[in-house]
């Protein structure tokens, strides 16, 4: 498939995959860049004897020498390596006559609002609605070295994955029960901290008998560094951000300021504020174009009425130290951004050329690229039907001059590649 502005997009998946199926594969893909992620929020009621329920009789199965994915026949045997020793640990078997009748009914249901219609803007025009998958807000993976990966499953829960010298182990690491769930994890100069979803964020340290154990992280802000006299002293954080060199984070509080740890032993909290007449909805980037400077996607105050989802860049060495990056490349209709994370690659149009890859609230690609000191908008759309919910960037090959590699995932479940050529420069 192509886009209208040249580059290659090759679609992985067409079939949503089976939820275990796409954890592995984030898991793979993440593990790999050695960064976490963390999904957006849907309501979730806790349940008790939860029972896994199979619903669909199509799986998949990676094939190393095709390197494709298959379809497998049921009944499947689920079986475990061990040193070219192999063992069965389950089985997946066809879904009873009941359990097709009540799948036969959803589908019913998913084509009949897959079939909706839909008014675009000119009020003439109808386009088929996408169906859309329910986002996901507790999922995180966060790497802490090669033998240990920490989680935080949509239940909240917190559980670390690690190597014991013999094989791949959990071991649980729940928060408090009356703190909420947890959302996702940071790792930062050898401390780990949880965020809660209500807001507080949570230090793992070791109890007298040297047991790991929860305990409240508030930020604490003095008179000089607190940009907001007479503020709360509670400050519930929104999100956050690991800087590119691992040794701060950056968060996004609920009430829009721009937060930033630097020092965890003792805490060093500094609050840079917000932009003018507005408040942080997402950071986008952190010191990975300059030193210290970080991006982010505005949302408007209450009592603004100018537009959501515009670039800032906040740099404490410069006056002012907000600056707004302006569409100046024309009227563009989807240009408000979405309030996500973006990323960053080098050298794309030059040596020295950098270009920060971001989503626009309409699902499409748009890059803020930087070269000979010029910043310039690029839109680079959308596959075909499709709309785009996160990116990442795919590893970086030296060896290769050719392109460059970013995933997608999209509001359906499919991921995509997307293959930008290098250029030697504009």
């Amino acid at each position: 498939m192509y886009l209208d502005s040249g580059p290659i997009i090759t679609r992985f998946s067409h079939a949503i995959m089976p939820l275990f199926h796409l954890i592995f594969l984030i898991l793979v893909l993440l593990t790999s860049s050695f960064g976490s992620y963390s999904w957006c929020p849907h309501n979730y009621a806790p349940q008790n004897n939860r029972k896994f329920e199979q619903k669909t009789d199509r799986f998949w199965e990676f094939q190393e020498q095709s390197k494709t994915w298959v379809e497998v026949e049921l009944p499947y045997d689920l079986v475990s390596c061990v040193n070219d020793n192999c063992t069965k640990v389950g089985s997946i078997h066809p879904v009873t006559r009941d359990a097709e009748e009540q799948l036969e009914r959803q589908n019913d249901v998913t084509k009949k609002t897959g079939s909706l219609k839909r008014k675009d803007g000119d009020g003439g025009k109808e386009q088929n609605s996408e169906i859309v998958l329910p986002s996901r807000k507790r999922i995180s993976l966060t790497k802490m070295s090669d033998s240990s990966i920490w989680v935080t499953g949509e239940s909240g829960s917190i559980y670390e994955r690690f190597w014991n010298g013999v094989q791949w182990v959990i071991a649980p690491h729940d928060l408090p029960v009356l703190v909420g769930h947890a959302i996702c994890i940071f790792i930062v100069n050898q401390s780990i901290l949880a965020l809660s979803e209500s807001g507080i964020l949570f230090q793992m340290r070791l109890s007298e008998r040297s047991q790991p154990i929860w305990t409240e992280f508030t930020p604490t802000l003095d008179e000089s560094t607190n940009k907001e006299a007479g503020q709360s002293s509670s400050i519930p954080i929104k999100s956050g951000v690991i800087s590119h060199d691992g040794l701060k984070i950056y968060f996004c509080t609920k009430n829009g300021s721009l937060l930033e740890l630097s020092e965890a032993e003792p805490p060093r909290w500094e609050n840079h504020g917000r932009p003018p007449g507005a408040d942080v909805a997402a950071i986008a980037a952190v010191a990975t174009i300059r030193p210290e400077v970080v991006y982010t996607v505005r949302k408007k105050c209450v009592l603004q009425s100018s537009s959501t989802g515009d670039l800032y860049e906040y740099d404490r060495r410069s006056k002012p130290s907000w600056k707004k990056h302006i569409w100046t490349e024309g009227k563009v209709e989807d240009a408000s951004l979405m309030p996500s994370m973006g990323c960053t690659l080098h050298g794309l149009s030059g040596d020295y050329s950098i270009s920060l890859f971001l989503l626009t609230k309409g699902g499409k690609l748009v890059e803020r690229r930087l070269n000979q000191r010029k910043w310039k908008w690029i839109v680079h759309g959308s596959p075909k039907d499709h709309q785009l919910t996160s990116i990442t960037p795919g590893l970086q090959d030296e060896t290769n001059d050719k392109f460059l590699s970013l995933f997608f995932t999209t509001s359906s479940g499919s991921v995509f590649e997307y293959r930008i050529s290098k250029q030697s420069g504009e």
